[in-house]
């Protein structure tokens, strides 16, 4: 997974030491106005992609970050064995990882993430207006061309579930992904919950490096594919039951 700093992020490096409304102590944003504790991810520093409240502290992560967190303090994945909060050492288990929560499972990164890729696409460089060369377009089209995404289109990565359905990746891993399409790679490497996995477009696979016996069946769908699969949720965020698409 890629990190982001605070900077990166449209967030301040301070914290505000005034008196403070609401809960949590305020961020300055770089002039785009005060940040509470609660609105950034403890683990990254950056909004929380995906926020998981753990039960007895409140505080907020990113589901991926507090994942990966869970999977390197408890790589056996005991689900009774009592976990640490990063930010207040408050104990918690594993189950929050399990518990059903609604999910916007067609929802883009947050704003405040300076980005270049946009709804699933990565804006392009305007190229000279000439006329196509249509039977050079269509050669391209049978040997596999990629074709960038157009102004209008949105496009998903979709990783297939271990049963029925599919998966989406996590936002910020599909930035990673659709930037490493769109550029016309045959691989790439990415880093999920401390793993690499090997993305190979050709074969629309992703393979642990470490364990190539398992690898997953990965999707680029347009938004009209996506409503007509049975999507389990994003990254592992188990049972959207109330899709909350804005």
């Amino acid at each position: 997974m890629e990190y982001c700093s605070a900077n990166s992020c449209g967030f301040g490096e301070n914290f505000d030491s005034g008196n403070n409304s609401g809960n949590g102590k305020d961020f300055g944003g770089n002039g785009k106005g005060p940040r509470k504790m609660m609105d950034i991810c403890g683990i990254c520093g950056c909004a929380p992609v995906l926020a998981t409240k753990l039960p007895n502290c409140s505080h907020h992560f990113c589901y991926m970050c507090i994942k990966t967190l869970i999977a390197q303090q408890d790589p056996s994945f005991n689900q009774n064995m009592y976990l640490s909060c990063p930010t207040c050492r408050a104990m918690f288990t594993r189950n929050i990882l399990y518990t059903p929560q609604q999910v916007n499972v067609r929802r883009a990164l947050p704003l405040d993430y300076e980005q270049n890729v946009q709804n699933g696409q990565v804006p392009m460089d305007m190229d000279e207006d000439v006329k196509p060369d249509l039977a050079a377009l269509q050669a391209a089209w049978a040997n596999g061309w990629r074709m960038a995404s157009t102004v209008n289109a949105t496009f998903m990565w979709l990783y297939k579930a271990r049963g029925d359905g599919w998966w989406r990746f996590d936002p910020r891993d599909e930035r990673l992904v659709e930037e490493g399409f769109q550029a016309g790679q045959e691989m790439m490497f990415i880093t999920i919950l401390g793993n690499q996995y090997e993305i190979d477009f050709d074969l629309n696979l992703q393979t642990p490096v470490l364990n190539r016996s398992i690898p997953r069946e990965i999707w680029r769908v347009t938004a009209e594919e996506f409503d007509g699969l049975v999507i389990r949720g994003v990254a592992g965020v188990t049972d959207p039951i109330y899709w909350d698409v804005k």
